[in-house]
């Protein structure tokens, strides 16, 4: 959320319940000549507010677990995936040094996700070996 929205927001949601508060001559003394005017009120009112915006402002910030203590976080999901062994191109069966077509190139099904990795690096040291012999 942009600052200024943050700021804009908080100080309308703040106006009316100072108006009711704080001026000695409102509205609402029409109504009720014993309603109360309560500072008290107002400044707890004031710093229940300042509170919530300055956490909109640390989140924005720093992010939105600033204030959670590391030990009760999850441990962070890393979303790039590696692209399976069964899906990296191998290198043509025939020893000739004749670049490999799309039809040349073999495509195994997908491994298991706990073989994944080990499967990648496999083939991955078992291409570049290839290679250079």
């Amino acid at each position: 959320m942009h600052h200024h929205y943050i700021y804009g927001m908080s100080l309308t949601r703040a106006i009316a319940p100072l108006y009711v508060f704080a001026v000695k001559n409102n509205f609402l003394k029409e109504v009720n000549s014993e309603f109360p005017t309560d500072l008290a009120m107002c400044e707890i009112l004031i710093a229940w507010i300042v509170l919530q915006t300055a956490i909109l402002i640390g989140q924005s910030k720093y992010g939105t677990q600033f204030m959670i203590p590391q030990r009760f976080l999850p441990p962070k999901f890393d979303y790039s995936r590696p692209i399976p062994a069964a899906l990296l191109p191998r290198p043509p069966s025939n020893s000739s040094n004749e670049t490999a077509t799309s039809s040349d190139i073999e495509f195994d099904p997908l491994p298991h996700p706990a073989e994944r990795k080990i499967a990648e690096e496999v083939a991955i040291k078992g291409y570049q070996t290839e290679q250079n012999q």
